[in-house]
């Protein structure tokens, strides 16, 4: 991944200030409600582990 976005840095002249890369992964077990007391909301989707 990071070759590739190199690469595109290069081919497309980017400023990689302006660029976030979020790779946040959070886990939850057992039971859980549509939002906990803190207001995360978990929705469906696959864990990048």
């Amino acid at each position: 991944m990071t070759k590739i976005v190199l690469n595109m840095k290069e081919v497309m002249d980017i400023d990689l200030i302006r660029i976030l890369n979020d790779s946040t992964t959070v886990k939850a077990y057992g039971k859980i409600p549509a939002k906990t007391r803190t207001g995360l909301e978990l929705t469906h989707g696959n864990s990048k582990d």
